[in-house]
């Protein structure tokens, strides 16, 4: 009877411990993923063999080639290496020899920045099209699963080589800086003529700054004008 008690529960808490971690959000490692579409996806995780910025946690770094794309330098940016507003950054530069189609994904959790919002700005020039898209899951899970800040992928027009595009777009949100949430960035390049086509961008998330904290920085303009005017006025020290 004693070791029917043992089983049933040591069973039972091994079901606990299941459920549980099952309830848990999955967190991810900060990594930087590429896509053609064709052939298998590469994964570089930060601080991991294939990351060539090793020794600089925050700072992961893809220097590969798959399919049509013969050269992909890929940086993407994340806490600890990047500090104030910026969240997390991906700047990519990606030379095609022919018709093709890259997807580049950056992904990290755990952020505990507080902000009334999100912004995503992204510039570059391509020989092709640019379609981006960024996200938040404020869960701390896959953030592909939560919310666009973007509000959906959003397309750059086909247009001559080497043309320019910039964007902004913004969510609003409440994060207190409590509850942890994750950041992601998606970005797919498409070359469709033949011969050498390149694509490069840098785009990042953006925290915008609490209410508070604007109210605090406008205070402090406020007082720097007041006493530069003080000083401009005859006898004062």
């Amino acid at each position: 009877m004693q070791l029917s008690y043992r089983r049933f529960f040591g069973s039972a808490l091994a079901a606990l411990i299941g459920a549980v971690a099952a309830a848990s959000p999955v967190q991810a490692a900060f990594t930087l993923s590429l896509s053609d579409g064709i052939n298998p996806s590469i994964t570089v995780a930060d601080e991991v063999a294939g990351d060539a910025n090793l020794g600089t946690p925050g700072s992961v770094v893809a220097i590969r080639n798959i399919g049509a794309w013969s050269t992909i330098v890929s940086t993407g940016t994340s806490k600890p290496e990047l500090g104030g507003p910026s969240l997390i950054d991906l700047n990519s530069s990606n030379t095609s020899r022919g018709p093709g189609t890259l997807t580049l994904e950056l992904v990290d959790t755990n952020f505990l920045n507080p902000a009334s919002g999100l912004a995503f700005r992204i510039g570059g020039t391509t020989d092709g099209t640019v379609s981006f898209e960024a996200f938040v899951n404020t869960a701390n899970a896959d953030p592909f699963l939560g919310t666009s800040i973007t509000g959906g992928p959003v397309s750059t027009l086909p247009g001559p080589a080497s043309k320019p595009f910039l964007a902004d777009r913004l969510l609003s949100l409440d994060l207190d800086g409590t509850v942890p949430y994750a950041l992601g960035i998606r970005v797919t390049t498409v070359h469709t003529r033949s011969g050498r086509s390149i694509t490069s961008f840098d785009g990042a998330i953006v925290a915008v700054p609490e209410p508070g904290t604007l109210g605090l920085l406008g205070t402090g303009l406020v007082a720097a004008g007041l006493l530069f005017r003080r000083r401009q006025q005859p006898g004062a020290s």
